[in-house]
């Protein structure tokens, strides 16, 4: 069986990952894997060291980054951009730098919509799954909304856009999953699946959830604190 991890976040993911940028290619090779992509939240810092393990290990790099995408930060949700070439790198390049520098809140970067209507040439888009736009409609069955937004970023991605599902067995992720295969075969977008890593194995969950409270400034046993994270989020085989 063949299958590549479209989305990974590293250690560069500072509330959320725990896969070491230097060991992932290694990790991947051992999986007999041909290729692993880097998504980090709203970074390509790891990118440079990313690159090279990868090509030592003889690994093929897939450049990314996880974005919030809207209008604004209230309307933003989670979509996955991937590079395609240079010209996609520059571009996510400079809406990142734009995000912090001018649209940050709370230290998330915003990317707002315009900047998907002015051109995205050279990079590939993912729907974000169960916390992306589309998913949140599907799991409120909104059909009219999750249509909606799939058929702009078709639109803005064209030939580019992928509906993406994972099952890591997060809540409302089998009624998200099931409605957007549906949608997916009514519009037809063609579907990839992901399984969202944020840690290598899946003895390293305990240890990711910490990290997670720092970022949250909550305490593991506080009953107020949301549950984003299953042990099922590691770096899987096929």
């Amino acid at each position: 069986m063949s299958f590549v991890h479209l989305r990974v976040h590293s250690d560069y993911s500072l509330s959320d990952g725990l896969c070491r940028v230097k060991k992932l290619p290694g990790w991947v090779a051992e999986r007999g894997m041909p290729a692993v992509a880097l998504t980090d939240q709203s970074n390509l810092f790891a990118m440079v060291k990313f690159y090279r393990g990868c090509l030592s290990k003889g690994i093929q790099p897939i450049v990314g980054a996880d974005v919030w995408w809207g209008d604004t930060h209230e309307t933003a949700t989670p979509l996955t951009l991937l590079v395609q070439n240079q010209a996609g790198y520059l571009r996510l390049s400079e809406w990142l730098s734009e995000g912090f520098l001018e649209l940050q809140k709370d230290g998330r970067a915003l990317i707002q919509s315009r900047r998907f209507a002015e051109g995205t040439e050279g990079l590939i888009a993912l729907s974000g799954g169960l916390h992306g736009g589309i998913g949140q409609a599907l799991v409120k069955n909104d059909q009219q909304d999750a249509e909606g937004i799939a058929s702009q970023l078709s639109e803005w991605f064209p030939n580019r856009f992928y509906l993406e599902i994972s099952r890591c067995g997060r809540n409302n992720e089998e009624t998200a999953l099931h409605a957007t295969l549906k949608l997916a075969d009514r519009m037809q977008i063609p579907v990839v699946a992901t399984n969202d890593v944020r840690f290598p194995d899946q003895s390293a969950f305990e240890a990711h959830e910490p990290r997670v409270c720092i970022a949250s400034s909550f305490t593991l046993d506080d009953t107020r604190r949301v549950r984003q994270f299953t042990d099922q989020q590691y770096l899987k085989s096929a």
